[in-house]
């Protein structure tokens, strides 16, 4: 009995996302009055406990709303979620701790201290005692390589900025990643090596679940398993590359010209 409800357990989705709604309102204009503008609309998405799920959609399509509210920044206005089984926002306490989020414009580091101070700090925010923390970071370094680790965060180039983003987001061991556009501002030769990081997190023992928002569809084609087409604040259509692929599926333009 007790094996049936582990396996029951593992089974379940790492998210399941239904009938989500989010909306914002307008700036405030002398002229005109504020209007409440629609960012998801009745979403419904799932995430398959060690799968990664490639986002793609034009820009305002809801992509990194989702990913907010799925991390715990942005609360929605209705709908329903659950992460490894707890609902969200309710639960966000439990959740916080197994969700890891990296974003391509992330303006969270403190640009007086330097990047490995950045990364202290975080890591310091994460429970890591101070040993363990220069260990993990040092390990870190080793994956990612932070030209003068120890310059102020805003001396650096756009570019190491996004590889200190990629570092912070591996300073907590968490089941679920978040990432939107997490190659931006990175050269060739850096989006391999972070797709090569990612193949070696998702073959460890304890493969992490990803949610991938870009708008580099043969990036994601190469290391997603699904794909999920957001349009207006809806999924148009979610699936494999060859299911996407087929002449007869209804796709939105713009990803048959990327």
């Amino acid at each position: 009995m007790e094996k049936l409800i582990r396996e029951s357990a593992d089974l379940s989705p790492a998210v399941e996302i239904r009938q989500l709604t989010k909306s914002f309102c307008s700036p405030s204009n002398f002229f005109l009055p504020r209007k409440r503008a629609p960012a998801l609309k009745n979403l419904n998405l799932s995430l398959k406990k060690g799968e990664i799920l490639g986002l793609m959609g034009p820009n305002g399509s809801g992509k990194t709303t989702l990913l907010k509210i799925l991390c715990g920044l942005v609360t929605p206005d209705e709908g329903e979620i659950r992460i490894f089984g707890f609902a969200m926002p309710r639960d966000r306490g439990r959740v916080k701790p197994r969700i890891r989020f990296i974003a391509g414009d992330d303006r969270s580091f403190y640009p007086r201290l330097t990047g490995r101070q950045n990364l202290q700090f975080f890591a310091a925010l994460h429970g890591l005692p101070k040993n363990a923390a220069r260990e993990k970071i040092s390990r870190i370094f080793d994956f990612i390589s932070i030209p003068e680790p120890d310059r102020r965060y805003q001396e650096y180039s756009a570019g190491i900025k996004q590889r200190l983003s990629i570092a912070r987001g591996l300073l907590s061991d968490a089941e679920l990643m978040l990432l939107d556009e997490p190659t931006r501002c990175l050269d060739l030769q850096e989006r391999k090596n972070f797709l090569t990081l990612i193949r070696g997190l998702r073959g460890s023992g304890n493969p992490v679940s990803m949610i991938w928002a870009t708008h580099e569809a043969e990036e994601v084609a190469s290391i997603a398993d699904r794909i999920a087409i957001l349009s207006g604040g809806s999924v148009q259509a979610c699936g494999t590359l060859s299911e996407l692929s087929d002449p007869e599926a209804a796709l939105p333009k713009f990803i048959l010209r990327r």
